[in-house]
């Protein structure tokens, strides 16, 4: 990835990744904020988390919990259109069952995610997390922070637990931006194997590297699933290799933005 519509894409993700690091460690070291949950809510989500996680061991903080689940905003061939969002109930058993797993001792959650939209899924997974403690007789309050690329979003007034912490704005047309700044030579393997964009979206190279699972709706019934890992591990040599190459390579960046 290089350029698009006269912008250096991959310097633009370097520096949403920066953008990213420092709006986190301020909210660790600066404010000193602690987590016990870092909420990832479908691709992207797992693959902030992951980077997230990062700071945190670059900051020799101890790592919060994971709660995840395949979330979708709209039906499958529905992009944003409201009429046929998700019905995101149906996560949750799911995320009671996590949580339920869970030892809070700050009561503050971390949702990452590379952009916020118009907040569907960190609001989604808010109105789902809220109720899950409820009913297991957990805690009534708790914090809800919430670290993205800012599109416009604006917290509900009436929702004073959560707290939006912008690391970058949006430049219309383009998304996912923070994902460019995977250099090429960690790509074009993947790329060769699976297929380009319109074949295997960009942002989804990154949960491959990070040996994350992919999203799929499953005949309705959301999943993460390890078959491109699979397809990946059959189709690219030495294709774990390269996953050590690159998260090596990010770590290494995530700690020279964090110091």
């Amino acid at each position: 990835m290089e350029q698009s519509n006269h912008y250096d894409l991959g310097q633009l993700g370097r520096e949403r990744l920066e953008g990213f690091c420092k709006t986190l460690k301020k909210l660790l070291v600066d404010e000193a904020v602690q987590f016990d949950v870092i909420v990832a809510a479908g691709n992207s989500g797992l693959a902030m988390s992951s980077f997230a996680f990062m700071v945190f061991d670059a900051l020799h903080i101890s790592r919060p919990m994971l709660l995840k689940v395949p979330f979708f905003r709209y039906l499958p061939r529905h992009n944003d259109d409201p009429q046929h969002l998700f019905l995101i109930s149906t996560f949750e058993d799911e995320i009671r069952a996590q949580l339920d797993d869970i030892k809070l001792q700050s009561n503050n959650f971390l949702f990452v995610d590379d952009e916020i939209g118009q907040g569907i899924t960190a609001l989604g997974m808010y109105s789902l997390i809220k109720p899950g403690l409820a009913e297991l007789n957990r805690v009534e309050n708790f914090g809800y922070y919430i670290v993205a690329e800012d599109q416009g979003f604006k917290v509900p007034a009436n929702l004073t637990d959560i707290h939006f912490h912008s690391f970058s704005k949006e430049i219309e047309g383009l998304n996912n931006i923070i994902f460019y700044m995977i250099p090429a030579e960690f790509e074009d393997p993947i790329i060769k194997a699976l297929g380009d964009d319109e074949k295997f979206t960009f942002h989804w190279r990154a949960n491959l590297l990070l040996d994350l699972p992919i999203k799929d709706y499953n005949n309705g019934n959301p999943v993460f699933s390890d078959k491109w890992l699979d397809k990946a591990r059959n189709d690219i040599p030495e294709f774990t290799r390269l996953q050590m190459q690159f998260q090596k390579y990010i770590m290494k960046d995530i700690a020279k933005l964090t110091q």
